[in-house]
């Protein structure tokens, strides 16, 4: 679902469900993964755009989760309540320099919180 009520402001609602199953060593390893989201997009036309997006992932495992296969199958995520956001600022400083600023962050059951962050310029000729 999206709400636009401008050309440079959009809020998007977003629901995503992913079924995996293991069909190479043995084929009963599954994961559910359920996604919901939040995602605010503010764009200034010719100046740059700022990007919020938060995640709540529920994610079912039949087998441990301490393997290469479940890293795999619940994409670096936990079994149980994860969360993930990100921000993102991409501001033009002038007609052909563009510096971009990034920062992503996720929760999981019995782990400390991660942190990432990354910052860019750009020229262009």
């Amino acid at each position: 679902m999206v709400f636009q009520p401008n050309t440079y402001f959009r809020i998007s609602a977003i629901y995503k469900y992913n079924q995996k199953q293991n069909k190479i060593e043995g084929g009963f390893q599954k994961a559910n993964l359920n996604t919901y989201a939040l995602e605010l997009k503010y764009n200034q036309t010719e100046k740059g755009s700022l990007t919020a997006r938060a995640d709540y992932i529920n994610i079912a495992f039949n087998d441990l989760q301490n393997s290469p296969l479940a890293y795999e199958m619940l994409n670096a995520l936990n079994i149980g309540q994860n969360f993930t956001w990100e921000i993102n600022y991409q501001r033009n400083l002038s007609s052909n320099i563009q510096i971009s600023i990034n920062y992503n962050a996720r929760k999981s059951p019995n782990t400390s919180t991660v942190h990432l962050g990354g910052a860019q310029i750009r020229a262009f000729f």
